[in-house]
Parts: C-alpha cells; structure tokens; sequence
C-alpha cells in the first residue's frame, strides 16, 4: 500500500498556508499529530483538516526534554477523536516497558500498534506480529544508513508478507525495496527549516522561513512532491504484489 503519512508543522502560520485551502479530494493525505503538542490537535478543525489521521505519542520528543506522557490520558485522547492510526507509547531505551504500554492500551481498548526499534530483540518483533495486524519500525536514531538497512532486511525476511509502518524514514529508495504498508516523515518540511527542496531536485535555497515570506506556501510544492511519490510506490507495489498472489 505504501501510504505515506504527513507529519504535521508545529508552525501555525505553516499548517495555515500549506493546508487551509487544501484540495481533499483531489490529494487526500494522511496527517500525523503529536500528542506530546496536544495544543496543535484543535487545528485539526481550525483547518478542517479531511484526511485520515494518526495519532503518536511524541514519546522521542518528550525523552528529548525530559518530559513524561500519561499513558491514561493518551487513551482517552484517541477515544475522544477518530483515528486512523494510533501509536503505542514507547519509552526510549526499555523495550520490555515499551511492551507493557503496548498491552496495557491494547486491554484498555485502544488500536495503538506497537514500535519495533533497532537493537531490539527479534522475539519481540514475533510477538508484536502474532498480536497486532500492523508494527512499526523504527531506526535511523544515530546508527549509519547501511545497519538500517540490515534492520528492515531482517524485519522483512522474517516476519512478510505482514504490515510495516516506517517511522521518520520515507525516502522513495527505501520504500520502493520494502514493501511498507505506511510511512511517516517530516521530510515535507525541509524546505521551510533547511532551505532543501525536494520537489526541486535537491535544490537548495539559504532563505528561511519568515513571516510572510512566500515560502511557506511554495511548501506546498514539497507536499505534492511526496504524495505523487505516494501514488507511484502504490502503483508499483499493488503491481508487485499481485504477481506473487495471482
């Protein structure tokens, strides 16, 4: 399937010019929203926001800062919304606790799917499988593009044909050699931050977001840019697959 999934800005004025007029139907989009920032949550319907939505903890950005999340409180935020994807509550560096979040939402009625990282043991990966119809991987976190690789080899060889979430790593080589179901990033949003437009070849840019700088909503460039990339990997894969089902 290969949907990808838009990290939203924390930026108002970004979120304001890239998707207040956005067309819906006829570039639907899946967005992610962080629980860690609940505060951006309302401008789901400030902006009318009609895609699908994923709801993540922000359980990385927290650690960052030293902040904590309410596992109860995470719960009632997902029952008090539609989603279409929740993610299970990690805590960075326990994966035997990061389990434990993961069943405790599971017995507590929430969808969440659980995080696989890289380092983790593979039984775990087994276990998540045999419980949840969707796991995420996770890497990227420091280690060297090619031991990512190995990761999302190994996850693939033992446990496909069953359903991947890419987490933070969406780049079209990637998701062209493995066949996720879903992928997050926030690569959309290196034009406005880095001044690297995507859309553009590559093409680099050292002016920076301002208020009331047109670049914010030329951004809206490097959204089209990766949901036609959306479209190309379902393309491929719906293609793909079929030869190995027919």
């Amino acid at each position: 399937m290969t949907e990808m999934v838009f990290a939203v800005s924390q930026s108002s004025l970004v979120m304001h010019d890239v998707f207040a007029d956005w067309d819906w139907d006829l570039y639907p989009l899946t967005t992610l929203w962080t629980f860690a920032h609940s505060q951006y949550i309302r401008t789901i319907d400030k902006l009318h926001i009609r895609g699908p939505l994923m709801l993540d903890s922000g359980a990385y950005s927290a650690w960052t800062i030293g902040a904590t999340i309410d596992i109860d409180a995470l719960i009632a935020a997902e029952k008090a919304r539609a989603w279409r994807y929740v993610v299970a509550l990690d805590v960075i560096g326990s994966p035997s606790e990061s389990r434990a979040n993961a069943f405790y939402m599971k017995e507590h009625g929430s969808k969440a799917f659980p995080v696989f990282h890289q380092g983790e043991p593979f039984e775990l990966l087994k276990e998540y499988c045999q419980h949840w119809d969707l796991v995420g991987l996770s890497c990227r976190l420091g280690e060297n593009k090619k031991t990512s690789e190995w990761f999302y080899e190994q996850c693939f060889r033992r446990a496909f044909p069953h359903r991947f979430h890419s987490f933070g790593w969406a780049e079209e080589g990637i998701l062209s050699r493995y066949p996720f179901w879903s992928a997050d990033s926030t690569s959309w949003q290196a034009s406005f931050r880095y001044g690297r437009w995507t859309s553009l070849g590559g093409f680099y840019s050292p002016m920076r977001a301002k208020k009331g700088n047109p670049i914010y909503t030329a951004t809206k460039g490097e959204v089209l840019h990766y949901w036609h990339m959306q479209e190309k990997l379902k393309a491929r894969w719906r293609k793909e697959l079929s030869r190995w089902t027919a």
